[in-house]
């Protein structure tokens, strides 16, 4: 593979950008900020719901208020009959109208009162969310902050490799840069692995994963000095 010793030397250096990367990713306020950061997220997403809920709640009891104050306007326009009509019949039938009224808004009461529980249930769960999201965001602050301490103390180290890679990279083939980063997109590091021979039986097998090579790929390996391994697709050279 062209530019072969060239990848190796830059993949020694990246290994080492990404082992502080992973000192910093890997550490416990890193672990904490992140789990901060995603029990927030669900915080916000809880005052959201109750928001909702909330506007549902307050649209019943818009409706029951206009539904209530339209039984109460019949009801008292029944009661002005009753006790104007001197018609036994005519006051039994406004009578009956009248219980039937006065059972509708006994139930609208139920009604309302069921709602408004829910709606304190709601606003208690909202202040409860937002609680809860005033501390997980403090928790995540405070970890953040540590985790830029810690990037400011490798700081100097991650620039010089930055800079060491980015000079490297000018001296490279392209082609050889983008399987390099085609295999390290997918988290395989290293990329590119020295191929183990067993002499025994005279098989190859990749370093990074450990699989023996098929024939076809033996083939490549020992004809081009480098293949790619089917099934970690790392690139695998032979010296």
């Amino acid at each position: 593979m062209k530019d072969l010793e060239k990848i190796l030397e830059y993949q020694k250096v990246d290994i080492d950008l990404r082992r502080i990367y992973d000192k910093i990713e890997k550490s416990d306020d890193y672990k904490k900020m992140e789990l901060a950061k995603a029990e927030f997220n669900n915080d916000r997403k809880a005052g959201i719901h109750c928001e909702e809920q909330a506007q549902l709640l307050v649209s019943t009891q818009e409706e029951f208020a206009a539904q209530r104050a339209a039984l109460t306007e019949e009801l008292e326009r029944l009661i002005l009959i009753v006790e104007n009509n001197e018609d036994d019949e005519a006051i039994e039938g406004n009578i009956e109208q009248l219980e039937d009224i006065r059972k509708r808004l006994f139930d609208f009461e139920k009604k309302v009162n069921e709602t408004q529980n829910k709606m304190e249930g709601v606003v208690n769960n909202y202040k409860e969310a937002n609680e809860a999201g005033r501390k997980h965001k403090q928790a995540y602050m405070t970890a953040k902050n540590k985790i830029e301490k810690l990037k400011e103390e490798n700081n100097d180290k991650i620039e010089e490799l930055t800079k060491k890679l980015s000079d490297m990279e000018r001296e490279i083939d392209p082609s050889a840069m983008e399987i390099y980063r085609s295999v390290t997109a997918e988290g395989k590091y290293p990329a590119f692995v020295e191929a183990y021979h067993n002499t025994e039986d005279d098989m190859y097998s990749c370093r990074g994963c450990g699989i023996a090579l098929s024939q076809k790929r033996k083939s490549e390996l020992l004809e081009d000095g480098a293949c790619r391994c089917e099934t970690c697709r790392r690139i695998i050279y032979k010296n």
